[in-house]
């Protein structure tokens, strides 16, 4: 276990150094701060998550990963975590904390969904390509002849591939892009003259 809090603080210092953190979590903290005091009152805080969530899906959008704002609950749960009561003021520099904590529970919410909905593509894809050698087996002249090529097909190791990428092909809403993604753009390849 003391390898998880290892890889905790080197996560947590990763994201403090990371510029893109640093101005996502000062702009969500300058909008909040209409006193102008260097400190909001933790009411503002589930506002200003909107604000940082807002930055940083932003950063992290060109690479298909979706950031889901943690709901208000969980937010007052982690300031109950991390300490903070009902009426006390966050300093900027207890924000940038609180922040920390905010985002790394925002990155597990993203990996697990990201894990159920590309786990469940793999299942689905593993038995696709289960019942799909199964049934070109039956076929009485086409089965024998494709049994020893359909063996060199493994389903375990193709069916997730494919699960993954019809997955991948679904969010982009496009099978040319996973095409493009793969094999590259080969428009003029093959120019004559």
């Amino acid at each position: 276990m003391e390898y998880l809090g290892d890889v905790s603080k080197k996560v947590e210092d990763f994201i403090r150094k990371s510029d893109q953190f640093q101005t996502a979590c000062n702009s969500a903290f300058d909008q909040v701060d209409v006193r102008g005091l260097g400190s909001i009152p933790i009411s503002h805080v589930a506002l200003a998550t909107v604000y940082f969530f807002r930055d940083v899906s932003t950063a992290v959008d060109d690479f298909g990963i979706k950031v889901k704002e943690p709901t208000a609950e969980e937010v007052k749960k982690i300031l109950l975590d991390n300490g903070f009561e009902e009426g006390d003021d966050v300093s900027r520099a207890e924000f940038e904390t609180l922040y920390v904590a905010i985002l790394k529970y925002a990155a597990v919410k993203c990996a697990v969904g990201f894990a159920q909905k590309y786990g469940v593509g793999m299942a689905v894809g593993f038995t696709a390509v289960l019942i799909l050698k199964k049934a070109i087996r039956a076929v009485p002249v086409v089965g024998g002849i494709a049994k020893p090529i359909l063996g060199l097909l493994p389903a375990p190791l193709l069916g997730p591939l494919l699960g993954i990428l019809g997955v991948y092909a679904a969010d982009r809403g496009d099978l040319a892009d996973v095409r493009r993604k793969l094999f590259g753009d080969k428009k003029g390849q093959f120019k004559s003259g």
